[in-house]
């Protein structure tokens, strides 16, 4: 029967053995959970079913005292693994560093005594002439406007036409006539004072008119006007293919020669597939592949010709089923006799006939017609079950919708 494991009425246990022990192995690695050391997966801490190294140092918390997983503590400045020993005065400074280490008086000095001087902070400043912050201006005036005095004529520079000294081409504070043509420089656009211009290759009068690529090679004699990639190409594309600087080879699956195994993997293990099923041919497992064969095995993935069918296996029986390997009652003869309705629990039940045809009828009242012991042999049985089915959707389908 469906759902047993063999004749006796056995069942396949948890572990796919017919009347086997074990009641359950839910994480389905084949060890009876009565005996399974972890009823699921050990995480990576070692745990089963543990959460995993989610904690600050993997598997575990950081140490108390600690800063981090290396055993560092926070320093001075609570920097962790910091190497500051001290900030006495607090100021988030460390100690070795701080430019002052308690705090600037009004005058900004370091642990100072406050603006006690003439001037408040300072005596007059060196260079003042004054507390307000006046100097002897470029020509000596006590807060005067005068900023400079470079050349030291007694003019400030500001209204000074030439603050320094004209040069022999008439230019204040020039260099004289040094440069290429005398007082001048050489003319834009040209490389020498005779109007010659530098050619592509910066040569002063030179006949390369192009070096597009600036390699120093002039374009009617340069190999290549551009640059070489990668795979030695004059202006390449480079190494843009699946193996660098070429394609994958025909017949192969990538640039290190492997091909595809027999279930289209690169490089994969499968050597034959011969069904075509997408499973390897070491992988498959043999049995029944049929969903409505009474020995129907799920995990199946080839079938083996095992099959078995319940059925009518009589041939003298109008219904022989030639595929059917066990008998289930079901067989039909033709009728010698009187045909009419031969179930008593039937509307119409004919107590002459003495041969089903199949004609009863259930009215929606006759709720008992519907499943009872149609044959009369005191059980309800296979014959019962497929009789009922017969007539369960035309006959009682207002007592038993689907």
């Amino acid at each position: 029967p469906a759902g047993d494991g063999d004749c006796d009425g056995n069942q396949l246990a948890a572990l796919g053995v017919c009347g086997g022990g074990c009641a359950a192995d839910l994480d389905g690695d084949g060890v009876c959970d009565d005996a399974d050391d972890c009823v699921g997966a050990y995480d990576d801490c070692g745990i089963c079913n543990g959460p995993g190294a989610i904690y600050e140092c993997g598997c575990a918390d950081i140490p108390a005292g600690d800063c981090d997983c290396d055993g560092n503590q926070l320093d001075a400045l609570g920097v962790c693994g910091g190497d500051c020993a001290a900030d006495l005065d607090g100021d988030g400074i460390c100690d070795d560093v701080d430019d002052c280490v308690g705090a600037f008086d009004d005058c900004g000095i370091c642990n100072g005594p406050g603006a006690i001087y003439d001037c408040g902070c300072t005596n007059i400043p060196v260079g003042d002439c004054d507390c307000n912050g006046n100097q002897l201006d470029a020509l000596g005036v006590c807060g005067g406007d005068c900023a400079a005095d470079l050349d030291g004529d007694g003019i400030c520079d500001d209204v000074d036409d030439c603050v320094g000294a004209f040069d022999d081409c008439g230019i204040c504070n020039g260099p004289g006539a040094i440069y290429d043509c005398g007082c001048s420089d050489i003319p834009p656009g040209d490389c020498d004072c005779n109007g010659n211009q530098l050619d592509a290759l910066g040569v002063c009068g030179g006949n390369c008119t192009a070096d597009v690529d600036g390699d120093g090679i002039c374009d009617d004699v340069d190999d290549c006007v551009g640059a070489y990639d990668d795979c030695g190409i004059c202006n390449g594309p480079g190494a843009i293919y699946d193996c660098g600087c070429s394609d994958i080879p025909a017949g192969d699956c990538d640039c290190d020669g492997n091909q595809p195994d027999a279930l289209g993997e690169c490089g994969g293990p499968c050597a034959s597939d011969i069904d075509g099923d997408g499973i390897c041919d070491t992988e498959e497992v043999l049995g029944c592949s049929d969903a409505d064969a009474i020995n129907f095995d799920p995990l199946a993935t080839e079938e083996d010709g095992s099959c078995q069918y319940a059925g009518c296996t009589d041939p003298e029986a109008d219904n022989y089923s030639a595929i059917a390997s066990l008998d289930d009652g079901s067989c039909e003869y033709l009728c010698i006799g009187i045909a009419g309705c031969t179930y008593p629990g039937a509307d119409n039940y004919d107590e002459a006939a003495n041969c089903e045809d199949g004609s009863c009828t259930f009215s929606p009242s006759n709720s008992e017609g519907c499943i009872l012991d149609i044959d009369g042999n005191g059980f309800i049985g296979a014959a019962d079950l497929i009789f009922f089915l017969g007539f369960y959707e035309l006959n009682c389908g207002d007592l038993f919708p689907e």
